[in-house]
């Protein structure tokens, strides 16, 4: 009777253990208060061929014409330049051009 006891007691402690830690972890590590949407985007103008097909939706024919398409213009300076490459609606999400392209 006193083991039966002793160990529902035991976890209902390993719930309540379990339950604080999941709040705390919650809490404290949102990943929205690490980084906004601007900071995962990669910046067109600077991106290299790596950096291009790691992007979702982005295979290595569709960098390599984002890359001949910036060459062509100097930089891309809005990133609707880019819908005629395939996927565009797909991947523009990942995409920014940041102001002071050069």
């Amino acid at each position: 009777m006193i083991n039966e006891d002793l160990f529902s007691f035991q976890k209902i402690g390993v719930l309540v253990v379990v339950a604080f830690a999941i709040g705390f972890s919650m809490f404290f590590f949102k990943p929205s208060n690490l980084y906004s949407k601007n900071d995962v985007k990669l910046d067109v103008n600077k991106a290299t061929f790596k950096e291009l097909v790691a992007v979702p939706y982005i295979g290595k024919k569709t960098a390599l014409k984002i890359l001949k398409l910036r060459k062509k213009l100097g930089y891309i300076k809005d990133i609707s330049q880019l819908k005629k490459v395939r996927n565009f609606n797909k991947f523009k999400y990942y995409l920014k051009v940041e102001n002071n392209a050069s």
